[in-house]
């Protein structure tokens, strides 16, 4: 079986969901996905921060705009697309 994770580099829960997803799905198919997009509820800091500790698994903030995200996205698409984009 195959299985994708949808990713968006500006959400921590991305982060948090991509940790576990590594380890439990081996050969994993990475798609970067605007999280606006998919029209998802944003989680607040705290929500993040709170499910990190849970999962024992650092959180840093970046001191990056939100928007600032969006040409990174890009790039993880075009290497996604071309096969290059790496775990």
């Amino acid at each position: 079986m195959r299985v994708s994770l949808l990713f968006d580099l500006s959400s921590p829960f991305t982060y948090l969901a991509a940790e576990r997803a590594d380890r439990q799905f081996p050969g994993l198919s990475w798609k970067p996905v605007l999280a606006d997009v998919l029209d998802l509820d944003r989680p607040d800091r705290t929500e993040a921060e709170g499910r990190a500790r849970q999962l024992g698994l650092p959180l840093v903030w970046p001191e990056l705009e939100p928007e600032t995200v969006r040409p990174a996205m890009r790039v993880a698409s075009l290497a996604a697309e071309r096969g290059c984009a790496a775990a």
